[in-house]
């Protein structure tokens, strides 16, 4: 989640296309866990996730 909060909003639309080239348009040809750290620019964590899940408010 933390790609999509860098842009002016999570709806920024060179944020969305690169998740769309990256990930969607990959499809299978890797595993997940590759297409989203290709995405991200550094390895998977669960522990971002949750840190996002246990800020307050959510």
């Amino acid at each position: 989640f933390s790609k999509f909060q860098e842009g002016d909003t999570i709806l920024d639309p060179k944020v969305a296309r690169r998740y769309r080239e990256t990930i969607l348009a990959a499809g299978s040809r890797k595993p997940a866990s590759q297409l989203i750290e290709d995405f991200l620019g550094r390895p998977l964590s669960f522990d971002a996730f949750e840190n996002w899940l246990n800020r307050e408010g959510r």
